[in-house]
């Protein structure tokens, strides 16, 4: 569920930054883990498209957009990319605590050791 809802956030905020890789989905749809990979391929290629071309105009441009409840709000691009990595990885966190509660052996998670292992390359 927490993966899924993951992707699903991500749809969301890419459809309200105008990058339409997928079609928004609910914020806690019912998606196995099968599904959300390729869906989660999808939307890092359209991230990864959408920040090549990124400069400060568009980092600091103001967006608005409705919350799930109907409110109204506004922030700046790069704000929502902030939140975006910050959700992901809250919730990769939990993810993780959850898999290891269940005796597994969770993914790495951890960015530096990531980046010093060329895991990121």
């Amino acid at each position: 569920d927490l993966m899924a809802h993951i992707a699903a956030s991500q749809s969301v905020w890419q459809s309200r930054l105008g990058i339409e890789a997928v079609q928004p989905l609910p914020v806690w749809p019912s998606l196995s883990l099968s599904e959300c990979r390729p869906l989660l391929e999808k939307l890092s290629t359209a991230w990864q498209d959408a920040l090549a071309g990124a400069d400060n105009t568009w980092l600091g441009r103001t967006i608005e957009y409705s919350n799930t409840s109907g409110q109204r709000f506004q922030n700046t691009v790069a704000d929502v990319l902030t939140h975006v990595t910050h959700h992901g990885a809250y919730h990769r966190g939990q993810i993780a605590l959850l898999v290891r509660q269940m005796g597994g052996q969770p993914a790495v998670t951890d960015f530096i050791f990531s980046a010093r292992t060329g895991e990121l390359d």
